[in-house]
């Protein structure tokens, strides 16, 4: 895989080489695959915008090889107290700076799913990811990008919302409140992606975790039991 992106690299005189991957679980089965697209070569603003929209690759370092100047000239590390998209700020971080990005589909990394890894015990590190979002939005300058960071940050508020909201005091809610409130026009119009159900799903869950927790259960319920 090493030798595939160097010299993807070095042939496009590209400052990061890209490949595709496959995720498989403990069985060894092949579960999901990024193999988006053709070969293609990207500027800054085509890079980043693609780290965000998932169209072809997303902000997994795993799977990219960097020169190694840019963590030297702008000093671009890992950020200690970012648990979760601590990889998509570097990634972020460095792309601002770079003149071209090589991406070729082809899987050459495979992701094996370890129930028991660090990633899997890690307890409440996602809400950590709307930290390096803002550090992105604060940096960032086209709208477009900035439109894509966001959609980010709003999907991660919810999903932490669903998931960990119970692990959280009641004082910490308004933080997905803020998020919500200052975002429910975005939410609704620039959202093209997802249903009206499902935009007030989001809005559901971030305004009112616990109740929209409990009305899924109870949901759930009820179509188990009607079936």
């Amino acid at each position: 895989m090493i030798e595939f992106l160097y010299n993807n690299a070095i042939s496009n005189n590209a400052d990061v080489s890209i490949c595709g991957w496959r995720r498989i679980n403990s069985d060894g089965l092949t579960i999901e695959m990024e193999t988006s697209g053709k070969d293609v070569i990207l500027n800054n603003i085509e890079s980043t915008k693609a780290l965000f929209n998932g169209k072809l690759f997303e902000g997994y370092v795993w799977n990219k090889l960097f020169k190694g100047e840019y963590f030297r000239k702008f000093n671009i590390r890992y950020k200690e107290n970012i648990k979760n998209f601590e990889e998509t700020l570097v990634v972020y971080e460095i792309f601002k700076h770079i003149n071209r990005a090589f991406y070729s589909p082809k899987p050459y990394y495979n992701y094996y799913l370890n129930p028991n890894s660090l990633t899997h015990q890690s307890g409440l590190t996602r809400v950590t990811g709307l930290s390096a979002l803002d550090i992105m939005l604060d940096q960032e300058t086209n709208q477009s990008i900035r439109k894509e960071i966001l959609k980010k940050k709003i999907e991660l508020a919810a999903n932490v919302c669903y998931s960990e909201i119970h692990n959280y005091k009641d004082n910490t809610y308004a933080i997905f409140h803020d998020i919500a409130r200052k975002n429910i026009l975005f939410i609704i119009f620039y959202l093209n992606n997802y249903s009206f159900k499902e935009k007030f799903s989001i809005l559901y869950s971030i305004l009112f975790p616990k109740q929209f927790i409990s009305f899924q259960e109870k949901y759930r319920s009820f179509k188990s039991n009607i079936k």
